[in-house]
């Protein structure tokens, strides 16, 4: 963290005589709330130290801009599994996506059969739509979305009730069960809320 905030401070010191834009990244962030919660405090205290020291540098009409590309939630319940021995026989290729939304690859002659296990086992903890009718609602957005997205979204999608994780890998799976403190994979208010803090030195 210091370090990428000296460069970003040696970055606009040296153009000092010029209107520059210097954008950095922080990646972390994201890993330190999924991993510790999103009100872990350990990164954000970096963070503001480093913004400290930045705005005592008495740098002339600096504005700086925090933003993020989603929000985050906790974790508030038990995580979710799938039984992949049970659902193989659905699929033609694994669930993909994401641990909170996934998307199903279902063979056409097993959807009825899919669906209805599904939400015998899940309905207490996922919500899932044929992906014909996610579109359908514009969940991806109002725009026309391309004939390549659409055959890489499978024949259902589903995503988690708030505050639930749904592991939804085979190879890596115990690198997250348990694991995982914050997710933003659902359709909750916090974690579809993009976070922007404007300051004016």
């Amino acid at each position: 963290m210091e370090e990428a905030f000296e460069k970003a401070t040696n970055n606009i010191k040296s153009n000092i005589n010029a209107e520059t834009f210097t954008y950095l990244y922080l990646p972390y962030v994201d890993s330190e709330s999924h991993y510790n919660g999103v009100y872990s405090k350990n990164i954000m205290n970096e963070m503001e130290k480093e913004l400290i020291k930045l705005k005592k540098q008495s740098i002339q009409d600096l504005e700086i801009i925090i933003i993020a590309d989603h929000g985050q939630i906790d974790i508030t319940e038990k995580d979710i599994t799938m039984d992949f021995e049970k659902y193989n026989k659905y699929f033609y290729a694994l669930p993909g996506i994401d641990y909170g939304t996934a998307t199903y690859y279902v063979q056409e002659d097993k959807k009825d059969k899919f669906l209805k296990e599904f939400k015998k086992d899940y309905q207490d903890k996922m919500y899932i739509f044929d992906t014909n009718e996610f579109i359908k609602n514009n969940i991806f957005g109002k725009e026309e979305i391309s004939e390549y997205m659409k055959s890489n979204l499978g024949e259902f999608i589903s995503f988690c009730k708030k505050g639930a994780y749904f592991v939804n890998t085979v190879e890596d799976a115990k690198n997250y069960i348990g694991k995982i403190k914050g997710s933003h994979s659902g359709f909750s208010k916090e974690e579809l809320t993009v976070p922007l803090i404007v300051i004016d030195t």
